[in-house]
Formats: structure tokens, C-alpha cells, sequence
């Protein structure tokens, strides 16, 4: 986590405990291989992330930014799948069902 130079807003290590990613302040993300400690992906994004989730079987990250949007990532492309505007309030929990294919948001 070195990398980062802003204040950690969160972390999140895969349940395989190969990658963690990490968000800081600015909403920078960064990927990296635990094993290893290379970093696969950086993103900037434009608003600060309060809560991270991951899907392992569609192989997705979810995240809440405070800019009221639920970002959709597939972790293996690094790429953005969708964005998702929710209500104005405060979204900072996400949790993943025991099937490990769907998601709620608190």
C-alpha cells in the first residue's frame, strides 16, 4: 500500500487472497497481486468510494462512491461494466449472498 500517498478509504483482499484492491481519498484504485506484490491496474476515479464487495463467480468488484453511484468492474479486464445512480443517501455497506452471484447495498 505504499503506493498510495492519501488516506486509505478501503481495502478488499479476493477470497483466493491473490489480489487486494484498494481505494484512497482522491479515488485512486489500484490492483495488486499479493503474491507477488505487482500492481495489475490503476483507475482515477472522480468520486471517493465508502464501500467495496466482490462477486468472485461473475468475477466483478462493486463499489459506492460518494457521488450516489454503484461502479460495476470486472476484475479481470479491469474495466468499468456499468454505472448505477442510487437514492441520495449515504451508501457505505455492500453484501454478497451466499451464492456469491447477487448483491444489496445498505
Amino acid at each position: 500500500m505504499e503506493e498510495h500517498r492519501m488516506k486509505i478509504l478501503v481495502v478488499h483482499v479476493t477470497q483466493d487472497d491473490l489480489q487486494c484492491m484498494s481505494t484512497r481519498s482522491d479515488g485512486q484504485m489500484l490492483t495488486l497481486q499479493l503474491t507477488h506484490y505487482i500492481r495489475f491496474k490503476q483507475m482515477i476515479m472522480t468520486a471517493n468510494f465508502h464501500g467495496m464487495g466482490n462477486l468472485p463467480v461473475k468475477l466483478q468488484f462493486i463499489y459506492c462512491g460518494s457521488d450516489q453511484f454503484v461502479k460495476h468492474f470486472d476484475v479481470s479486464e479491469g474495466q468499468q461494466l456499468r454505472d448505477e445512480q442510487k437514492s441520495d443517501k449515504l451508501l457505505i455497506i455492500i453484501t454478497v449472498d451466499s451464492t456469491q452471484m447477487k448483491f444489496a447495498l445498505a
